[in-house]
């Protein structure tokens, strides 16, 4: 016993110490803890974060493509002469949609894109860089061979939208043409680069004219 002090002080003093020492321990053994459900779960965090990048791109390339067909189907409204469709309406193909090759080239003025193996580069954001690549195309579709004022306007064809990541752009010759869409998860990051992230088929018409139903049926009999 210490001289000057009674045993339940220095019970007292002891159980303190002790206590102090096992809450660090405590905390020391708790931030390991934590160290380590971090580094376990990072990869979950890195993975959801990129999900949702890949998802808002998709999301963003299916505007893109939407954005398209719906300025195309207001100029159709307009009417377009079809010796002046350069710039204005998609290039011409023959091929099958789902058999057609992915662009092999890149321009960035509408007025190139001379036929359906060049994409669009297209800045979404107005940061004035490209984020997408846009390949347009048509089938040869109909024209009004009368009708005044609409005789030699387009009247009816079928359309194709393809958006790719501004990331294809260096992958042009590696390009998929299964025609499946990337996929959004993190795990496919090479799709990306390889596959759409967007893609629509639609037909386009020229609605407002009394001959449109008639080139349109024409169409129906021709497939």
């Amino acid at each position: 016993m210490v001289k000057g002090q009674s045993l339940p002080l220095i019970l007292l003093k002891l159980t303190k110490n002790s206590e102090q020492g096992l809450s660090l321990t405590e905390i020391l053994v708790s931030m390991m803890i934590s160290s380590i459900v971090l580094a376990l779960l990072a990869p979950l965090f890195l993975m959801s974060a990129a999900y949702r990048l890949n998802s808002l791109r998709a999301e963003q390339a299916s505007a893109v493509a939407s954005s398209e067909i719906d300025r195309v189907q207001t100029l159709m409204a307009k009417g377009v002469k079809k010796n002046e469709t350069l710039g204005i309406l998609p290039p011409v193909t023959d091929e099958q949609f789902d058999a057609l090759n992915p662009p092999e080239a890149t321009v960035t003025d509408r007025n190139d894109l001379t036929d359906s193996s060049k994409a669009l580069e297209l800045d979404y954001d107005g940061d004035g860089k490209a984020d997408f690549l846009v390949q347009l195309f048509r089938n040869p579709g109909f024209d009004f061979d009368s009708g005044g004022k609409t005789k030699d306007q387009v009247a009816f064809f079928k359309m194709g939208v393809r958006v790719y990541s501004i990331a294809a752009k260096d992958n042009l010759a590696n390009l998929d043409t299964s025609g499946e869409l990337a996929s959004t998860l993190f795990t496919n990051i090479k799709d990306q680069i390889e596959k759409p992230l967007a893609a629509i088929n639609t037909e386009i018409i020229r609605g407002d004219s009394k001959l449109s139903l008639l080139k349109y049926k024409e169409y129906l009999e021709n497939q």
